[in-house]
């Protein structure tokens, strides 16, 4: 069975369907986080994965340390889809990115 990622960061490609989610994007230095509370259109890209492959992401998104948890949303289209949100305290040093996009 396949389910949908939403990625919004360094997993992009520019070569798959785009979609959006609100909420704020913040500049973490060599990668992005995101919250959903915000009112920023955060531009990420729609992934099919199957449950090996989202097993392989948790361990890559730090989720058993609780860097990222994994959460199913709906995106702004209407597609249900994982994301992964940044789950610890939001560093000083961060900078939200206004634009909603990851370089």
């Amino acid at each position: 069975m396949k389910d949908k990622l939403f990625v919004y960061g360094t997993l992009m490609t520019g070569k798959r369907p785009t979609d959006y989610v609100v909420g704020t994007l913040f500049n973490l230095g060599a990668f992005p986080g995101i919250i959903l509370n915000g009112r920023t259109l955060v531009k990420g890209e729609i992934l099919e994965v199957n449950e090996s492959m989202l097993e392989q992401l948790d361990v890559y998104e730090g989720v058993s340390s609780g860097l990222y948890r994994r959460e199913l949303i709906k995106t702004f289209n209407g597609v249900e889809a994982w994301i992964y949100l940044f789950n610890k305290t939001i560093p000083e040093y961060a900078k939200i990115i206004e634009s909603g996009k990851w370089r």
